[in-house]
């Protein structure tokens, strides 16, 4: 399930709770005849008066397109005894990216774990900490998204760890592991630079990290 998703059913589930709280009948995913079978995520009725509730992102209600929505606006408070809500949730976290941006596979993976070894013997310790990094994140994503949960959009790093815990794709242990990781990696990054920090050890961390977290989820398989 896309993290969008479960962030619009979350916020779903307290909306339908507050109109059954308020005495409403609620029924979830409901079909309108009058809109040519379109569909909306709730409707609740109350003493002869219907809501017809949808709950949407921002990403959602994109897609959907403003010409879409306005009519099905329109066409809801036609309806007699009708009205149409829209309740926006919260829009899971996300960086600003290209949209021809493709997440890495398995094998992408692998290149750059390969590329990061290669920075390590040119002498270039810090460039081999992001290379693995990336290899890292894309096998937790890969990983997650097998287990069907998909992140299909640009995040920060904390917000893949986070769900890859709650998603049970990680142990406690990993998750530590992941958050000291991730900061030396922000340093860098951004453009500081951190005492002490041995950019091979941390690379090699970062590759046995990526293999163990592969190497259980094919062992799950």
């Amino acid at each position: 399930m896309e993290d969008i998703t479960r962030a619009e059913k979350r916020v779903a589930d307290d909306v339908e709770r507050e109109y059954r709280d308020k005495g409403y009948v609620v029924q979830r995913d409901v079909a309108l005849d009058f809109l040519d079978g379109s569909r909306v995520d709730m409707v609740a009725r109350k003493d002869g008066k219907t809501v017809a509730i949808d709950v949407m992102t921002a990403t959602s209600l994109a897609r959907v397109g403003g010409k879409r929505r306005e009519k099905i606006y329109k066409t809801i408070n036609a309806q007699k005894g009708w009205r149409h809500t829209l309740v926006l949730a919260g829009e899971p976290e996300r960086l600003l990216s290209r949209k021809d941006a493709t997440p890495f596979n398995r094998e992408d993976a692998l290149i750059r774990i390969g590329e990061a070894e290669r920075c390590l013997e040119a002498g270039f310790p810090e460039a081999a900490v992001l290379l693995a990094w990336s290899a890292l994140e894309a096998v937790i994503r890969i990983v997650m998204r097998e287990d069907g949960f998909e992140i299909k959009r640009i995040t920060n790093s904390s917000y893949t760890i986070e769900h890859a815990l709650e998603w049970e794709t990680i142990s406690y242990d990993d998750y530590d592991s992941l958050i000291e990781l991730v900061k030396y990696r922000n340093a860098i990054i951004h453009g500081f630079s951190v005492d002490e920090m041995d950019g091979e050890q941390l690379t090699r961390e970062i590759i046995a990290l990526a293999n163990e977290i592969w190497g259980e989820f094919v062992m799950d398989v």
